[in-house]
């Protein structure tokens, strides 16, 4: 179960979100965070907050990985799997 003490400490919502688009601008980057493929939050920062934030990501999922000793894939792996084994099944029934 994840831990929510984050949210209880500020008086905001959370969301969760399994998607993303981004942009990027003359001013800075835009980002839509996606449910299912919904939007759900429209996100702006600065490109400085932006490169922070990819950096602190990917430090954290690179603990992650290491101390579990497998990699996490990100989603063109997982679509790159999905289209393999549709092709592998769709091979099978012919």
């Amino acid at each position: 179960m994840a831990d929510d003490s984050a949210n209880e400490a500020f008086d905001v919502s959370g969301v969760y979100f399994n998607g993303f688009q981004i942009a990027l601008t003359n001013a800075d980057i835009s980002g839509v965070l996606l449910l299912n493929g919904q939007p759900q939050v429209i996100l702006n920062m600065s490109y400085t907050t932006a490169k922070s934030l990819a950096q602190a990501l990917e430090h954290l999922v690179s603990e992650l990985e290491q101390v579990t000793a497998r990699p996490i894939m990100v989603t063109k792996d997982v679509d790159t799997g999905i289209k393999a084994l549709i092709k592998r099944k769709s091979e099978a029934n012919l």
